[in-house]
């Protein structure tokens, strides 16, 4: 199945995503910090950058903290694992290979040794998203 075909299964999970993050951002004391942190944080070392589908990795990050198993401060779900920073204003996704960091406004940063080993990494959340997990 195409990425496409796989939005309408969980609208819910990023909606939920984003109104936790839009509550946390809306309680800060000081934005100046997080907007300098993005900054400082937003380069991204792929040159596929316009490739990410944010509603895909907000999605994928929601089951696999429903459907993974939580280890320290990461859940892992098949060879991903996904954390969120401890404020809730970042939200970290990794594989062995590299992580991908999504910042509040949707910019995110994709830390990766090549571009292949990102695509290989979209690939996977695209799949995760695309899952159908069973209820816990």
């Amino acid at each position: 199945r195409s990425v496409r075909q796989c939005r309408h299964h969980n609208r819910q999970a990023t909606d939920t995503v984003v109104t936790s993050l839009a509550a946390i951002y809306s309680h800060a004391q000081s934005k100046t910090g997080l907007e300098k942190e993005m900054s400082a944080r937003a380069d991204v070392i792929t040159e596929k950058n316009d490739v990410l589908d944010m509603t895909t990795a907000l999605d994928a990050f929601e089951k696999i903290r429903e459907n993974g198993e939580k280890v320290g401060e990461w859940w892992i779900l098949g060879d991903v694992r996904a954390k969120p920073s401890f404020d809730g204003y970042t939200v970290y996704m990794a594989d062995d290979n590299g992580q991908l960091s999504i910042f509040f406004h949707n910019k995110f940063a994709a830390d990766f040794e090549s571009t292949n080993d990102y695509e290989n990494f979209l690939r996977k959340l695209d799949k995760i998203e695309c899952t159908q997990y069973q209820s816990h």
